[in-house]
């Protein structure tokens, strides 16, 4: 079966939801099928990400 680091993970999602003011977002997905999934990254000048989240929408 799964680890239970894998089932922690699964039980309790990290990282999930939109930040406020992101540096960059991406949307990937396929309308047809009503999945879109988009990353909000955060960067710092020196190109560093400081923070990510990604988002599932679903298109109906």
């Amino acid at each position: 079966m799964y680890s239970e680091k894998v089932m922690d993970h699964f039980n309790h999602p990290r990282n999930v939801g939109e930040l406020e003011q992101p540096s960059g977002v991406g949307t990937v997905g396929n309308a047809k099928c009503g999945d879109i999934m988009r990353i909000y990254l955060d960067i710092d000048d020196e190109g560093v990400i400081r923070d990510a989240k990604l988002d599932r929408k679903s298109v109906v």
